[in-house]
């Protein structure tokens, strides 16, 4: 009797003992599950933030910036690029590339040109011809040529120096019509998409003001700006 009742007491500590461990560990997974700030946590969000490890739902994809050209803006941009290349190879091609008055263009253009280019022919020509002409008098002391027997010898290298001079300014004269060729090709495309109509600009009339009296007018200019 004795011993059963002993029995009996050890198989209810035991319970008590299994009753209470469960309860404990219940706790603890209960504890586990519902902490989100946990220590184990943190560590794992940092951990994968110095490796660049990102989870899908949190990549930010950059925005693009500044404005989208079309295709239309961009051949407007372009155009005085191409203009410019097209006038440094062929003279008078740019202004065509641009359209507009090239009928007019292109001829002052090849006007310019050829007659700054007879100019340097002529007047390196007369130029070679005094200048033959001075070194035979230099080094023979008589005239070369009969033509020019009523100069001196002072007289000749002036003329000489004159052909020089023009030629040299020749040269210059058809460089600066390349030039403007160029630039005006530039600044016609530059400027071909602004409104240069006839409702747009700058009139300048003559005017009567009222001076201090009624009988005193003052004569003066109205300048009007139309868009």
């Amino acid at each position: 009797m004795i011993i059963r009742n002993i029995l009996v007491c050890i198989l209810l500590a035991f319970g008590a003992v299994s009753a209470s461990a469960q309860k404990t560990d219940t706790t603890v997974v209960k504890k586990d599950s519902t902490t989100i700030d946990s220590p184990v946590l943190k560590a794992d969000s940092a951990l994968r933030a110095e490796t660049g490890i990102i989870e899908a739902d949190t990549i930010v994809k950059p925005k693009a910036k500044g404005p989208v050209k079309d295709s239309a803006r961009l051949a407007l941009e372009a155009m005085p690029r191409k203009a410019v290349l097209r006038s440094a190879l062929i003279p008078g091609w740019g202004q065509f590339y641009n359209k507009g008055v090239w009928w007019l263009k292109v001829p002052a253009i090849y006007g310019g040109l050829i007659a700054f280019g007879i100019a340097i022919h002529d007047n390196q020509s007369m130029y070679n011809v005094f200048l033959k002409e001075a070194q035979y008098r230099q080094q023979y002391k008589k005239e070369l040529d009969p033509r020019y027997v009523l100069y001196d010898d002072e007289g000749i290298i002036r003329i000489k120096n004159g052909y020089r001079r023009n030629r040299d300014l020749s040269i210059l004269g058809l460089a600066g019509v390349y030039a403007v060729n160029i630039i005006e090709a530039y600044v016609d495309a530059k400027f071909f998409r602004f409104d240069i109509g006839d409702d747009l600009g700058l009139k300048i009339n003559p005017s009567l003001q009222q001076g201090t009296y009624a009988s005193h007018v003052i004569p003066g200019i109205k300048v009007s700006l139309s868009l």
